[in-house]
């Protein structure tokens, strides 16, 4: 399957924080979301690499979306109910990029994981969620 660019959350507006922070729009392919951010000073924490928070949010965003977009059906809505986060490097280069898959679950409660990548393809962080799914 290719790779086909979606709105956030195809069906719905990005949310004011999305927009704020300059999440790209996401990829969805082969059950993957992929969400890449630009990095500007405003990301930036004291040592002068992006911000945990930032990475965090990248994180949780790629596996919402990723649990949210199933093939050939509209979007579902996905609420974050648990996330465990490991940071593992620090980021070098002007973006970063974060990947989420599901894992598994049921109907209602489905499990995803993540990573994100600096431009080097070092991973930074990687996390795993839980999140509740409510069909449009």
């Amino acid at each position: 399957m290719s790779a086909r660019e979606t709105p956030m959350g195809e069906g719905f507006a990005p949310g004011p924080f999305q927009r704020l922070i300059g999440l790209e729009a996401p990829v969805i392919a082969d059950g993957r979301a992929t969400i890449r951010l630009v990095l500007g000073p405003d990301h930036m924490n004291r040592q002068d690499r992006p911000h945990g928070g930032l990475i965090c949010t990248l994180l949780d965003c790629a596996m919402g979306e990723a649990v949210s977009h199933r093939e050939g059906l509209p979007p579902y809505r996905s609420l974050t109910l648990n996330m465990s986060t490991s940071f593992l490097a620090a980021a070098t280069g002007a973006s970063i990029t974060a990947e989420g898959w599901r894992t598994g679950g049921g109907r209602t409660t489905v499990f995803a994981e993540a990573v994100v990548r600096d431009e080097d393809g070092t991973v930074l962080a990687t996390a795993q969620g839980t999140f509740r799914v409510k069909e449009p």
